[in-house]
């Protein structure tokens, strides 16, 4: 039996539902749409936009941080994006090939503009790991655990990154 909760979630990212505004319509992630997106960041307002062909931007307030999920397109994986979607600021995105080029632009921006304005910026990417056969756990649950920080080359956190690390 599906919670309430789980259908108010499949609801809040499922692009086949018309929504009642224009504003509200899915669009695709392009030029155009990362230009706007980034102006309203830069502007201090708040950036809540769904894009086709699956996925949205939420930043609630200007935020040094990002946290990314990106859709795997040829492996199923109905509920990693939940980790994400409590945060104030996050991505949901298309992993395909086609839409990589637009949300790299889409993260590059959003970082840039919240680097200038913090001095920093942190990018989280969450994705479902594989278990040994190759094939993504069935209850969402791993036991093997990972984490890989990058750094720029100069990097004054050394000590920091290298505990976390």
């Amino acid at each position: 039996m599906t919670s309430l909760s789980e259908v108010g979630v499949r609801a809040a990212i499922d692009n086949s539902q018309k929504p009642a505004r224009a504003s509200q319509r899915p669009q695709a992630i392009s030029d155009r749409f990362v230009a706007s997106a980034l102006r309203r960041l830069r502007e201090g307002k708040p950036l809540r936009r769904r894009f086709q062909p699956w996925g949205r931007v939420n930043i609630e307030r200007q935020l040094p941080f990002l946290v990314v999920y990106r859709k795997h397109s040829r492996r199923d994986d109905p509920n990693t994006f939940r980790l994400v979607i409590g945060e104030a600021s996050y991505l949901l995105a298309p992993g395909d090939r086609k839409n990589h080029r637009s949300v790299s632009e889409l993260v590059r921006g959003i970082a840039a503009t919240f680097t200038e304005e913090f001095g920093a910026f942190l990018l989280v990417e969450v994705w479902a790991g594989l278990d040994d056969d190759g094939a993504s756990e069935s209850n969402g649950l791993s036991d093997k655990t990972g984490l890989t920080i990058l750094r720029p080359k100069g990097c004054r956190l050394h000590s920091t990154v290298d505990v976390l690390d």
